[in-house]
């Protein structure tokens, strides 16, 4: 299947924040979520600025969305998209970026 016929299947839900920066305060710990590539890249090296927030997991982050007040919408840059990979995401993955993950892998 292509990715463009498969990745809208999979987008659970679109928002928007009034704050451009709520990600940099956003806690993921408490909900079995992680971050797509551009915030994860952006955590990483602390000099990009995300164009879209993707969110990966199973189900609504109803927390994140009230903490953060981000409001459902059609134009919204913030994806929350269902994990297209089988197993749970690993306690040690949730809100992780990839550094993160490397140094787990390499310890």
């Amino acid at each position: 299947m292509k990715t463009d016929q498969l990745r809208p299947k999979l987008v659970i839900d679109r928002f928007k924040g009034d704050n451009p920066e709520w990600w940099k305060t956003a806690d993921l710990l408490e909900q079995n979520i992680c971050w797509g590539g551009e915030v994860a890249a952006a955590k990483l090296t602390k000099q990009l600025k995300p164009t879209k927030v993707i969110i990966y997991g199973g189900e609504m982050p109803g927390k994140l969305i009230i903490q953060h007040k981000l409001r459902k919408t059609t134009e919204g840059n913030i994806e929350l998209i269902k994990q297209f990979w089988k197993m749970e995401i690993p306690f040690f993955v949730v809100g992780a970026t990839a550094r993160d993950l490397l140094l787990q892998h390499a310890q």
